[in-house]
């Protein structure tokens, strides 16, 4: 159990926070009716997951779940649940809620983006006792327990049972309850979200602010001004907005003079890829394509991300210096996403710009990407899958065939290095959400590794005059 921030337990001071995001996608505050991640951001004060994160590396971690373990023949997933969890209108949280929870997600009612994967993944869920759930799986899936984690998919959150019998779907969305560090207080679809600190010890961390509100502010600059006027603690910013929402030189120096220490370079300089563009003009002469090679390329950007646009826009410019010519199609993401699916006969022979989201387990992305029963099956379908196609649908089962951790982190790494070596998805940069934040209005704290969102760390930001900034 994590305890207030100061060491010292209390009333909460009636102070409050505001977050200032560029995005609210839901219409409901009900797990099984949001499709998208920003769940991580607008669900996780109010819900815990079955399975939570590891908050110093990064991963999963314990959550509702203090321990899991997987059954020697790999079929079955047994759950042990902390003792004393409950929700915030008093009742016990127990092996009933998470069994109920993860058979609500799975319902016709549910449009949850990961429902149709835990269907195919379920046979049965048994309760063993108030403690223990166990889960039944139609067959062996090593990465299962990660996915009922906020750090892959929204499908763990656990639901009251009890409450949502009693008042209905309708009256859990006007009125959603959970167990997690924040109540919820009132939602305004499309302009905020109001929540409220428990007023016990909660194991992910006791916030030390009464109140949190997630504002929808589209324009960054007005999010930046929020931020620097103290009308907002924090706010979302784009990667070309962090020059003017920079730390204090001091501060600044520190971080860099501390990262120059690290001898990285000499290896970095020997294995990375040069800009070479006569080298890549070689290269094409020797394939056949010293004429010049052609093809289309569609350029977009997925939600929340509209920098990918430009970044593509240069990407083409370095092609056609080498001689290539492209064919731009700038496109909304709305247009272009039905044509990652199915046939993809518009794509054929194309490039195409996407961003995807680093998770703890890589192998779902890798299986939608390059398997050939995958959406895009970028390798091959079923009917027509070469050489590369068939190796990479032969790596994905040994990855997923395999139960220990050790060897299937090496089966993975594999089929990343078979993936990296196609040339197919060609990385351009490594990305994370960028968020400025007034140090006068919440203390110095850490995200989670690997992580943008803040729904799992509000709980255990500080105030300033807890934990300056350095």
């Amino acid at each position: 159990m994590r305890h207030r921030l100061d060491g010292r337990l209390g009333p909460i001071p009636p102070r409050r926070t505001r977050m200032r995001i560029r995005s609210l996608l839901c219409l409901a505050l009900d797990p099984i009716m949001d499709t998208r991640a920003p769940h991580a951001h607008y669900h996780a004060p109010v819900w815990d997951s079955l399975v939570g994160f590891d908050l110093e590396k990064g991963g999963i971690g314990p959550g509702v779940a203090e321990r899991w373990e997987l059954a020697a023949d790999g079929k079955s997933w047994t759950f042990h649940l902390r003792k004393g969890q409950r929700f915030h209108n008093g009742d016990p949280l127990t092996a009933h809620d998470v069994k109920f929870s993860l058979e609500r997600v799975m319902s016709p009612e549910s449009i949850s983006s990961g429902a149709a994967a835990l269907k195919r993944a379920v046979d049965r869920i048994e309760v063993v006792d108030d403690l223990t759930v166990r889960v039944h799986t139609r067959g062996v899936i090593p990465q299962f327990a990660a996915s009922l984690s906020r750090a892959v998919f929204m499908e763990g959150s656990v639901m009251p049972k009890k409450y949502i019998e009693t008042v209905g779907a309708k009256g859990f969305r006007e009125k959603p309850i959970g167990s997690g560090p924040w109540k919820f207080v009132r939602s305004v679809p499309g302009d905020r979200i109001e929540y409220e600190a428990v007023t016990y010890l909660h194991w992910r961390g006791t916030p030390q602010f009464k109140r949190l509100t997630l504002l929808l502010v589209p324009e960054q600059s007005t999010r930046l001004a929020m931020v620097r006027t103290g009308e907002a603690a924090i706010g979302s910013i784009g990667p070309e907005a962090v020059k003017e929402a920079r730390w204090p030189m001091p501060f600044a120096s520190f971080r860099y003079s501390s990262d120059m220490t690290i001898a990285r370079w000499d290896d970095w300089s020997r294995t990375a890829l040069r800009y070479d563009p006569a080298r890549a003009k070689q290269l094409l002469a020797e394939a056949g394509h010293g004429g010049g090679l052609r093809f289309t390329f569609w350029n977009t950007a997925l939600p929340g991300t509209p920098f990918m646009v430009p970044i593509g826009e240069a990407v083409a410019g370095f092609w056609e210096k080498v001689g290539v010519k492209v064919e731009m199609k700038t496109v909304e993401w709305g247009a272009f996403d039905p044509m990652g699916r199915g046939e993809q006969k518009g794509l054929v022979g194309a490039a195409s710009m996407y961003r995807t989201a680093g998770r703890p387990e890589p192998i779902p992305r890798y299986a939608g990407a390059f398997v050939s029963t995958g959406v895009q099956h970028l390798f091959g379908d079923p009917q027509n899958c070469p050489a590369l196609c068939q190796d990479a649908d032969k790596a994905y089962e040994a990855v997923v065939a395999e139960r220990n951790d050790a060897k299937r982190t090496a089966a993975t790494d594999r089929m990343i290095e078979l993936v990296a070596k196609s040339w197919i998805a060609v990385p351009i940069l490594e990305g994370m959400g960028t968020w400025a934040v007034n140090p006068k209005a919440v203390g110095f704290f850490k995200p989670i590794p690997g992580r943008h969102e803040f729904g799992d760390v509000t709980e255990r930001m500080p105030r300033p005059e807890q934990r300056p900034w350095p």
